[in-house]
């Protein structure tokens, strides 16, 4: 099958190699084994976001198509019908297309070429409920906010017509009355290279890292985490928090933030920042270097794919019963859900791990066998055969 793709997250070439970010590289480089050629259609970097592009795609029967520049969202959108018709002829000879959304152009696809080709969407987000850019003055992000309802209009268009995936249960609730043979998908970065079991001597803490990683933003709750750590350290346990991940916005702006956050409340020499890591053996031995794993986010979710990996490399798992995470996650079998926005229940489950060992060897048991369900090998071979039936 020649299947076609396409997203917003751009791709460049250098030295004959496809280059793209580490997260997104793992997930086409799996839909390629499952076909006889993938055609991307993505766009080209702008020249300062070639530091992102840290993956090189391994596969060999990718072929990659220049649909522009990665500029703004409302010039690609003004641009729109150019690049579609620019593209059209090698769309149709595809035999079937996928679109990730939520992403610009991502529902102009489907209305420009859905009725000639089989289409598929896979949903894993909303830009009617993303956040502004705080680094942009209040009227940008008011236009930015206008033309994201109106993708989010052709969106909801686009997807009654198509054979639609989406990765969590917020989603599917949104969109099964719009697409009723819709199916639930999850998404995942892990290979079967991801894996690493933890022997029980390693499960035993002197000073305890907590570790979050992915996008550095104070929805995630990372003040929150901060307070609660600083209140443990109060009661004499030696615990340090550490950030592995990126800004969406700006130059560290939420970084600096959270330093003199910490910085006022006693805990500034026990937050420690490692910037990005690079997907795969990088990112792992993070992962592997720290006690346990927390996500404390206050706001809608998907399910994080940070989750699945902290699994993966047998860290136990401390997540805010937000979106699509207690729909995935069982309270004290494969993690500890708590509620959000409470500085005492990240307090006493972070206590409560340290001191009950029986526990968080049960919790990374069975959380390293949900996650060995959940690898790229098999969800993108699962997500290949749906498409072929469509």
């Amino acid at each position: 099958m020649k299947l076609g793709f396409h997203y917003h997250i751009p791709a460049g070439v250098k030295e004959n190699q496809i280059y793209v970010q580490g997260f997104f590289g793992v997930f086409l480089d799996s839909l390629a084994r499952e076909v006889d050629e993938l055609h991307l259609f993505l766009h080209s970097p702008l020249p300062n976001e070639w530091v992102l592009m840290d993956y090189s795609l391994t596969s060999k029967n990718v072929i990659l198509h220049d649909i522009g520049l990665h500029n703004s969202m409302p010039l690609r959108l003004l641009n729109k019908g150019s690049i579609l018709k620019r593209i059209e002829e090698k769309v149709l000879a595809l035999d079937a297309f996928l679109v990730r959304a939520p992403s610009p152009l991502s529902p102009f696809f489907i209305l420009g070429f859905g009725k000639r080709i089989p289409f598929s969407m896979l949903l894993v987000g909303n830009y009617a409920t993303s956040d502004d850019n705080p680094s942009l003055p209040f009227w940008k992000n008011k236009v930015i906010r206008l033309f994201s309802y109106f993708i989010h209009f052709f969106q909801n268009k686009a997807a009654s017509r198509v054979n639609l995936f989406v990765n969590s249960k917020l989603l599917y609730d949104e969109n099964v009355k719009r697409n009723p043979t819709l199916k639930l998908v999850k998404t995942t970065t892990l290979g079967k290279a991801s894996f690493y079991k933890k022997s029980g001597s390693e499960l035993d803490w002197g000073v305890v890292k907590v570790l979050y990683t992915g996008r550095v933003d104070l929805s995630k709750g990372i003040l929150l985490v901060c307070e609660a750590l600083m209140n443990l350290r109060r009661q004499g346990f030696q615990v340090e928090f550490h950030l592995v991940g990126w800004e969406a916005f700006g130059a560290k702006m939420v970084e600096g933030e959270i330093r003199s956050f910490c910085k006022e409340i006693g805990f500034g020499d026990f937050v420690f920042f490692h910037g990005k890591k690079k997907i795969g053996e990088e990112l792992n031995k993070a992962y592997r270097a720290n006690s346990l794993f927390i996500n404390a986010s206050t706001g809608t979710e998907g399910f994080p794919r940070t989750i699945w990996e902290a699994m993966a490399n047998s860290l136990p798992v401390i997540a805010t019963s937000v979106g699509s995470i207690p729909f995935y996650l069982t309270d004290k079998e494969n993690a500890l859900v708590i509620e959000p926005k409470s500085i005492k229940a990240i307090e006493n489950t972070v206590k409560e791990l340290i001191q009950d060992k029986e526990l968080r060897l049960r919790l990374v048991e069975n959380a390293f066998q949900l996650a060995q369900s959940n690898t790229l090998e098999i969800q993108s071979k699962n997500l290949i055969e749906e498409i072929k039936k469509n």
